[in-house]
């Protein structure tokens, strides 16, 4: 059964893998918020490199029903169509998805993005068995484990948890186990950060 669609929802259907693989992306990846104009641009973008990736796998399995570029013209569109159109959103936002995991897991590759501090600090923190020691504006100092963190470039301030964590004194003496609940913290109220190793 075809679906008879106008040209607009042609175009934006056509869009979609592309706006869907960006946004499974920058949920692996938190970037600085974009303008309506930039996410339709890269929409463009991705969608081309899918459609591009469709039309390649139509030639190699001889199966014109793949080729969405070239039905393009065509005002209406069968529900299989939406289907293949997802399955590559998806594919392709696996691709980019897995192509960022590499970079930031493989030691000799660049991080995708070096100046964000933030990230580099809390995401090495559990894997180089570093303790962070924290310093709220108040003086309060906290010893404890990075179990969880936030990261939104565009936002100046991050959430974390440390856990366990451990009230102490000057001298690093603890003063109160907080195993269970851990310490809720916000980079805006810390006076101080550093890493400490050892266990």
């Amino acid at each position: 059964m075809d679906l008879p669609f106008g040209n607009a929802v042609v175009f934006l259907l056509y869009l979609l893998p592309g706006f869907l693989a960006m946004q499974l992306y920058r949920a692996r990846r938190p970037g600085k918020r974009i303008s309506q104009f930039e996410v339709i641009v890269w929409s463009i973008f991705h969608s081309f490199i899918v459609h591009l990736g469709l039309a390649g796998a139509a030639w190699a399995l001889g199966r014109d029903d793949l080729d969405l570029l070239s039905r393009a013209a065509e005002s209406t569109i069968q529900p299989r169509t939406i289907i293949i159109l997802l399955g590559g959103g998806l594919v392709w936002g696996g691709v980019l998805t897995a192509s960022d995991w590499i970079r930031t897991n493989v030691p000799f590759l660049p991080s995708p993005d070096p100046q964000a501090i933030w990230p580099i600090v809390a995401g090495d923190a559990p894997k180089k068995d570093l303790w962070a020691l924290v310093r709220t504006r108040q003086g309060v100092l906290y010893v404890g484990w990075i179990k969880q963190w936030s990261f939104d470039p565009a936002a100046e301030d991050h959430d974390f948890l440390l856990l366990p964590a451990y009230l102490v004194d000057e001298k690093l003496k603890v003063q109160r186990h907080l195993q269970k609940g851990g310490v809720y913290l916000n980079t805006r109220d810390i006076e101080s950060f550093e890493m400490l190793p050892g266990t």
